[in-house]
């Protein structure tokens, strides 16, 4: 049966460049908006200024909750955090509301089907989480859109979804993005087995259809997702980045990378950073304009977007090790932190991680010296999610201690809560 397919292959992001940064990306220090922190994947809070390598040995556990299994994605945002993880049956995924100095429950909902697809991001806006939700269409296959839930209360605001009512179905390739005032951004196919995956730009507050870029047949969009410099939108298309204009959302340029896009971040120079997945190199860096600047490693298929703190790149690869590169040059200055399984995540000279299942679930290195300043105990599990960080507390997940964990410099005593 084929697909039907709403989006006019020659319509193109529409204007959205005179729009001003969210008041999400300007937030003060209770904010970990999206996943790896902002709309360039830097994985790097510069407002965090009490946990530092003088003092991060000295962490203890405040709070902790356990849920019914791993959590998918989770961020901290405006006093609490945000989680998503399997339902009871294990056949959903639930949203959690927790309150973020005590782990307690303000809400919570079920997102609908766990559609296996970018369920590993979350974003924060206009006072609405966004998320990708699993749904079911006519015939009875399961496809996933993009909806946005009420933070008062979970409240469902708006659903993007097109379910072309065939097989493959439609559904969500590229996490959501939220970086410009009313915008959210996001990769969708369109399902079928002719069907195309798009760069779609929607309304944040109402979910109107603002425009679409097509990035090619299925798969095309890769795994990296989008990611945003001062003027330009980045992301996937097949085996080539394309680059939009934030003034017009025309196409600025397309560059070959010669495999596809697994992850990116991207510097405040306008640097972009790509993780290759089986391409000649594990890394390419590109100027603004899309020229090559240098590449990084052997061959490899890694996930986790590198962090980016000022002329520093932190990137981890096949071998679990982080390795510390000259932005600028890709010369590798350092090599730390074995067993790393996540991207870094960075706040005032402190490297966080998540290791893999043989080290420590989370741990804390000096960010100049690699030297190694905490950890917690080692915990066996299938998501190793990026440690965020926020006015002193450092918030882990699938640990140990529980499902979501957060550590202080003075612990609370609370009782793991169920």
């Amino acid at each position: 049966m084929p697909a039907r397919n709403p989006f006019h292959t020659a319509v193109v992001l529409v204007t959205f460049a005179m729009l001003p940064l969210s008041a999400a990306a300007k937030a003060g220090s209770m904010d970990w908006p999206q996943t790896y922190i902002d709309h360039g994947h830097t994985s790097f809070n510069d407002r965090e200024k009490t946990l530092s390598p003088a003092n991060v040995a000295n962490l203890k556990l405040n709070w902790a909750r356990s849920f019914s299994g791993d959590v998918r994605a989770f961020v901290i945002n405006d006093h609490y955090a945000i989680a998503r993880t399997p339902s009871d049956n294990g056949k959903n995924l639930d949203l959690w509301y927790l309150n973020y100095k005590t782990g307690e429950t303000v809400w919570r909902i079920d997102t609908g089907p766990d559609v296996g697809a970018m369920s590993r991001m979350l974003a924060v806006g206009r006072h609405r989480i966004f998320s990708a939700c699993g749904l079911t269409d006519d015939i009875g296959y399961n496809y996933s859109g993009l909806c946005a839930y009420h933070k008062k209360n979970g409240q469902i605001s708006w659903q993007f979804s097109n379910p072309c009512h065939c097989s493959p179905e439609a559904g969500v390739v590229a996490a959501p993005a939220f970086a410009l005032s009313g915008l959210i951004f996001f990769g969708y196919f369109n399902g079928g087995a002719g069907g195309k995956e798009y760069a779609i730009a929607v309304n944040a507050d109402t979910g109107a259809f603002y425009g679409a870029y097509p990035t090619g047949g299925r798969g095309s969009f890769a795994s990296a997702g989008i990611v945003f410099g001062k003027d330009q939108v980045y992301f996937g298309c097949d085996t080539s980045i394309c680059t939009l204009a934030r003034a017009d959302g025309s196409l600025r340029w397309k560059q070959a990378i010669g495999a596809p896009a697994a992850a990116m971040s991207v510097g405040k120079n306008g640097a972009l950073y790509v993780s290759l997945c089986n391409g000649a190199s594990a890394m390419i860096a590109l100027d603004k304009n899309g020229t090559p600047l240098w590449t990084y490693g052997s061959p490899q298929c890694g996930t986790a977007p590198a962090a980016v703190a000022g002329n520093h790149l932190y990137f981890t690869a096949a071998d679990g090790n982080v390795h510390v590169l000259d932005a600028g040059t890709g010369y590798e200055l350092l090599s730390a932190a074995p067993g790393t399984a996540s991207s870094p995540s960075l706040a005032n000279g402190v490297m966080y991680v998540a290791g893999n299942d043989q080290t420590p679930g989370a741990s804390a290195y000096d960010a100049q010296s690699g030297t190694l300043l905490w950890s917690n105990a080692p915990r066996a599990g299938a998501y190793h999610l990026p440690p965020e960080i926020i006015d002193g507390t450092l918030f882990v997940a699938n640990q140990e201690c529980g499902s979501v964990c957060a550590y202080g410099l003075a612990a609370s005593r609370r009782s793991p809560l169920p």
